[in-house]
C-alpha cells in the first residue's frame, strides 16, 4: 500500500520541533481524558484566551498590549498544535497496526458453507 508508520525522526524538522515543546503527553492519560480535554479543557482555555487578550488590550500601552497578545496567541497555538500533531501520529500508527490483516475469502467461503451444511445436518 505504501503506507508506513510515522516515526518523528522522519518528520519535518517544524514537527520535530514542535513536538520537542514541553507540553504534557496525552498518552499518560486514560482515554476518558482525551474526551474531556475537547470537552471541558479546550473550551475553558479559549474563553480564557479571549477574556485575557481583551483585558491586555485594554489595560496596557499600545506596544506592550500588540507584543503581549501575540506571545500568548503564539504560546496558545504552539501548545495545542503539540496536542494535534501527537494525536495525529498516534492515530495513524494505531491504524496503520492493524491494516496488514489479509481476508482469504475462499477459507471464509469454506468455513461458512461447512457451518451451514452442520446447521443443516442439525435441523433434519
Amino acid at each position: 500500500m505504501g503506507s508506513k508508520e510515522i516515526e518523528k525522526e522522519d518528520l519535518p524538522y517544524l514537527y520535530r520541533l514542535l513536538l520537542k515543546f514541553p507540553v504534557p503527553s496525552l498518552e499518560r492519560f486514560p482515554s476518558v481524558f482525551h474526551g474531556l480535554f475537547y470537552a471541558v479543557v479546550l473550551p475553558l482555555a479559549v474563553v480564557c484566551y479571549f477574556l485575557l487578550t481583551l483585558f491586555l488590550l485594554v489595560l496596557l500601552p499600545p506596544l506592550f498590549n500588540y507584543l503581549a497578545v501575540g506571545l500568548i496567541t503564539i504560546s496558545f497555538s504552539v501548545f495545542f498544535l503539540r496536542i494535534h500533531l501527537e494525536r495525529f501520529i498516534n492515530a495513524w500508527n494505531s491504524v496503520i497496526k492493524q491494516m496488514p490483516q489479509v481476508w482469504d475469502m475462499h477459507k471464509s467461503l469454506e468455513e461458512y458453507m461447512a457451518l451451514v451444511q452442520e446447521k443443516k445436518s442439525k435441523e433434519k
